[in-house]
């Protein structure tokens, strides 16, 4: 019963083909991928890395790539190494260092630091009201 609602059903396959897929090679020349694996394998220190499963830096590897005149996109290059499950880090390409928190206690502690309290004993807030400006029903005198 299972067969007879799902083989009216029609089959989709999607190919997703990039530009430099899709033309052909000139002869003599590499594709990409074939490029990254001859530099790879033409730098032992890298492939020592992939061996030991060590991450490689991607803004490393890629300054490298360049120098030796390959070009290739950061997003290729990072399709590439994962699909040849080469692991890698993107630590130094952070763009802004974390901010570290402060924990509660030494933010209390900096609020209630000399500094602090001088300015807020001479600035009015609202718990403590300027002389006159008193805070909700006015007091009868019963005189």
């Amino acid at each position: 019963m299972f067969h007879k609602y799902f083989s009216d059903l029609v089959e989709e396959s999607i190919m997703i083909c990039t530009e430099e897929e899709t033309q052909p090679l000139k002869p003599g020349e590499q594709s990409l991928n074939d490029k990254l694996m001859e530099f790879i394998r033409k730098q032992p220190d890298i492939q020592v890395r992939i061996l030991m499963y060590e991450p490689l830096e991607l803004d490393v590897l890629k300054q490298k790539i360049t120098e030796a005149e390959i070009k290739c996109s950061m997003e290729k290059l990072k399709e590439f190494l994962d699909d040849k499950c080469i692991t890698f880090t993107m630590k130094n390409m952070r763009k802004s260092p974390r901010k570290k928190r402060r924990s509660p206690k030494k933010r209390k502690a900096t609020e209630n630091s000399p500094k602090k309290r001088k300015a807020t004993e001479n600035s009015p807030t609202k718990s403590s009201p300027v002389k006159g400006q008193g805070r909700g029903r006015k007091k009868l005198n019963p005189s």
